[in-house]
């Protein structure tokens, strides 16, 4: 069995959570996106989402946890991960607060604005403006 691009979302609506960190590096901007999706699924749903995964061009490292009834699929390629923000719902409670930061954080990514000198404040300001609202509600 495998999922269609409906179920996909729904299963990451239910069970996939965003991370983007900036960190320090030693490079010429001196900071660097690191971002990733884990996405943790009965053992029973792991094989058919991982083939209907890979028929949408998305590649994953399949974590398998010992005595947990939950595996991870941990997305890590820059473009499966715009791939993944290109088919999400927007504007739907998920899980995961983060996504609507994840998606515009990403957004900003897919246009090259990372790679300027001067564009961490902004990137930081959009973190810090989304945990704000999400704070607060």
């Amino acid at each position: 069995m495998t999922y269609t691009e409906g179920q996909i979302q729904g299963i990451l609506i239910t069970s996939a959570s965003p991370k983007f960190q900036i960190v320090n590096v030693s490079n010429d901007r001196g900071w660097e996106p690191r971002y990733n999706i884990t996405i943790r699924v009965p053992k029973q749903m792991i094989a058919s989402l991982v083939r209907a995964l890979e028929h949408l061009n998305i590649n994953g490292q399949l974590i398998r946890e010992r005595g947990r009834r939950l595996d991870t699929i941990l997305i890590r390629r820059r473009m499966d991960i715009l791939r993944i923000c290109d088919i999400f719902p927007p504007n739907v409670p998920t899980k995961s607060k983060g996504w609507t930061k994840f998606i515009r954080l990403m957004e900003k990514v897919r246009n090259g604005e990372h790679m300027n000198n001067d564009s961490r404040y902004e990137f930081e300001m959009i973190k810090n403006e989304e945990d704000r609202r999400e704070r607060e509600t």
